[in-house]
Order: C-alpha cells, then structure tokens, then sequence
C-alpha cells in the first residue's frame, strides 16, 4: 500500500509525471507543515520511491511561514526538467530539479493584514510557467475575494524572470491585490455575492486561457501577450447580449474546471453544467474550440 507517512488533513496530492515516466506525488501535510515530494521510477515499475521533505520550521526557515498548505499547486516544467510548488499567501514558492534538489526557494505574494493571496494556481505548456491566484480580502462582516490576477515566468522559475501578461518585470514579492499584474475580473463582479472565483487556466505561448466563476456567471477570457482578446460571459452583466462560455446545449459553470490542448491543436473545457440535472448533481461536460477559444462548441 501507498504510505503518505503523515495527515494530510484533507488536502489531496498533485500527481505530476516527467516526459520519461516518472511520477511524483507532491503531498501537503498540513498537521506537521511540511511538503512531502516523492518521486517514483518508471524503470523499477515506479515501487521504489524518493522522499524529499520540506520542514518548514521557523528557526530554520525565517523568511517564508508554512509550507505543507492545503491550498497549493505544483507543475512540471519538460523543457527545463523542473517541478514548481506555490503555496497560498505570504508562504514559499519552491523549484526542484528532477532529482529533487532544491533550487529556488522564495515569497512570490506578499500579504497584508486584510488581503492575501489564496488558491494559488500553476500551469504550465512546458516551457512558459503561469502562476495565477485569487485576491482575498478581509472585510467586515466577511471574507470576500476582491480580483483575479495572473503573471507568467520564461526562466525555468528563476526569481528574476517573473513578468506580467504584458512582459513587463515584476519584483518580488508581489502583492496579493496584483500590483502591477492583469486583473481579470471586469468591476461589476467584484462584489460580495459574487465573490469570484479562479476556475480554468491555460498557458499556450503567448496566449493565456482564463475563467472564473461568480454567484451566477461563469466568465471565459483570453489574453494574448497580456492583452485581453476574447470575452465569454453567462450573464449580462458586463456586456449587453454577451456571449455565454458554453456550446449548442452544454453551458460551462463550475469553480474548479481545467483546461488542456488536445494533439489536434484544439483546445478543450471541461467541467459542471450550468443548467441540467442528473440524479441531483450537474453532470461533467466537455467543450472545444478550434479557434483559440473564439468560440466554443458542445464535444
């Protein structure tokens, strides 16, 4: 049996694979605050198992609080045999080799007492890495999450080579409301109801694919080199007589979805529907585009 060696307390592993194989199990242990990565070996039928152990204790680590969060996301980057974990709010951003040696190892958000950076979110086509998030912020009487930012990476990582959409550098750390990074949530659903959430992302050269939902909009945008080309919305709200992220009968509306490239070069959405019913839950569904998301079809 698979022994995690440790709680988890209810935070699921991400589950990353290389171009030879191996897989790797990036394990947030949020009893001990620890990230546990272990690497199994295609060649040994992937029994044998390397632990490394991020033991995140303040006298050691004094700069970054945490580690082991239950909000985290990790990636691969094949072009630079690569694995990066971000962790939500003031805490560590690190980049491993395919060894599992400690790289790099930095605050990429920086917190205030009524904002952080929360639901951290890689991806990653191989060779640019995207780091999107949610702004939270702390208002009386409740939480809410007050915009969407994305910012993107070309140096394997490296702490210097974080830009926003548009190119242009950004120093580290950068705050969680965004700075100087795309916010891509239009105004109107910047509310308390609708606190808008990061669903789907996808990097694809120079092309980020990017949606979130709100309290009764699921909103679809694309930016190409940071600037905003496509706009898909569920509501009226924002446009008059937009056009929805949905095709002929399916209708996109669910908080965590993703986004892939398929081997014909479309692109593909998957998640809940918004309007049908099956047994009580909304049921999976697939959309696609053959137009850079231009428009989206049923699959």
């Amino acid at each position: 049996p698979f022994n995690f060696y440790g709680p988890m307390n209810g935070a699921p592993p991400a589950v990353l694979a290389d171009e030879l194989g191996d897989v790797y199990w990036v394990i947030a242990d949020t009893v001990w605050g620890n990230t546990t990565i272990r690497k199994f070996v295609f060649s040994d039928g992937r029994k044998g198992a390397t632990r490394w152990t991020y033991a995140n204790q303040a006298a050691a680590q004094q700069t970054f609080q945490g580690g082991g969060a239950p909000k985290f996301s990790a990636v691969y980057l094949e072009a630079y045999q690569r694995i990066c974990v971000a962790h939500f709010g003031a805490q560590s951003f690190m980049v491993l080799d395919r060894n599992l040696n400690l790289l790099h190892q930095y605050q990429l958000w920086s917190s205030t007492p009524t904002q952080s950076a929360q639901y951290p979110y890689l991806v990653s086509d191989g060779l640019k890495l995207m780091a999107g998030w949610t702004t939270s912020v702390d208002a009386a009487p409740e939480t809410q999450y007050g915009g969407i930012h994305f910012m993107v990476n070309t140096s394997a990582g490296h702490p210097a080579g974080w830009v926003t959409g548009a190119g242009v550098p950004i120093s580290l750390p950068t705050p969680a409301d965004g700075g100087p990074c795309e916010n891509i949530v239009p105004p109107p659903y910047l509310t308390a109801a609708d606190n808008p959430w990061l669903s789907h992302t996808l990097i694809d050269g120079n092309a980020v694919h990017l949606a979130f939902m709100g309290l009764d909009v699921m909103v679809q945008r694309t930016y190409v080199n940071g600037v905003p080309t496509v706009y898909h919305d569920s509501s009226n709200r924002y446009v008059p007589n937009p056009t929805p992220f949905s095709g002929a009968t399916l209708n996109m509306m669910n908080p965590a979805g993703f986004f892939f490239k398929g081997q014909d070069g479309a692109l593909y959405a998957v998640g809940a529907d918004k309007t049908k019913m099956i047994n009580g839950r909304r049921p999976l569904i697939v959309l696609k585009s053959s137009d850079g998301a231009q428009t989206w079809q049923d699959y």
